[in-house]
């Protein structure tokens, strides 16, 4: 069943005035302004991704209150572009099942992109693992914290780089809730972090909840894995989440110097 469908065409020239639109935080984020700074045609690029968030926006079916850096367009090596979602769209995309997709063309003078969104497949029954296939369904774990003295900054609420602290103890519980005890062979490593910081921590205590983005595929080699945690103040508004995160995490070996992969991480005797 397709959720929405959204198009959009620019014109590249326009493109040239537009300096609004090269402002990072305002229409692009920081990544996506760099990878236009990189273009060799920086004016079609920035078209491109202009013309894609567009088609994004026309495609949702209501309103989220997003902005436009709520949306950040990636470049894989082949030139194909993956969504990734950010703040209220994020939100509304995950509590709805979404998922969304977008294509670029450029042609002449022009610049055109496609989207759509469409519900994400539902979860299947977990099955019993083939002899010698790594069984890897992880449940979402929940822990609650102090909010120590020291935490706190001189206005009197939780500061943000603390917050980064709450949320490592978070991945923490995550993983020996689900029976994981990391060894000293292969580590784990904080790849990329994005918070979003909604509202102040000024509570006595938190409440971390921490859920594996995607399960990992056993047949597949893999050597990240994302973690979507939230920061809940307890006796503030319960329901209402002050820190949204999205951590990027990779495993390397340190007795080979080298990459290691999901597996080596969550199953091999260190």
């Amino acid at each position: 069943m397709l959720i929405g469908l959204g198009q959009d065409l620019q014109l590249v020239s326009a493109m040239a005035s537009a300096t609004a639109l090269r402002e990072p935080g305002v229409f692009f984020t920081d990544d996506e302004c760099a990878h236009v700074a990189a273009s060799s045609t920086p004016e079609a690029t920035l078209a491109g991704l202009f013309s894609a968030k567009e088609a994004l926006f026309k495609a949702l079916p209501e309103q989220t209150g997003s902005y436009w850096t709520d949306i950040e367009l990636i470049h894989e090596r082949r030139g194909a572009v993956t969504v990734r979602l950010h703040g209220a769209l994020d939100a509304a995309f995950r509590a709805n099942r979404w998922q969304a997709r977008v294509s670029i063309s450029h042609s002449g003078e022009y610049a055109s992109a496609v989207a759509v969104i469409w519900p994400a497949p539902a979860t299947p029954p977990a099955s019993a693992p083939e002899p010698g296939a790594s069984a890897m369904t992880y449940e979402p774990s929940t822990t609650t914290m102090w909010v120590r003295p020291n935490d706190l900054d001189s206005l009197g609420h939780v500061n943000n780089a603390t917050v980064l602290e709450y949320l490592e103890n978070g991945r923490w519980d995550w993983m020996f809730k689900n029976g994981i005890r990391p060894g000293k062979r292969v580590i784990a490593v904080v790849a990329r972090i994005e918070v979003d910081y909604r509202r102040m921590i000024a509570t006595r205590q938190v409440r971390v909840e921490t859920t594996l983005e995607h399960q990992p595929d056993p047949d597949e080699i893999a050597y990240q894995v994302v973690f979507r945690q939230q920061v809940i103040p307890i006796e503030d508004n319960p329901s209402l989440p002050a820190v949204l995160a999205r951590v990027q995490v990779g495993f390397f070996d340190t007795e080979a110097g080298a990459l290691a992969t999901v597996d080596d991480f969550f199953h091999v005797q260190q």
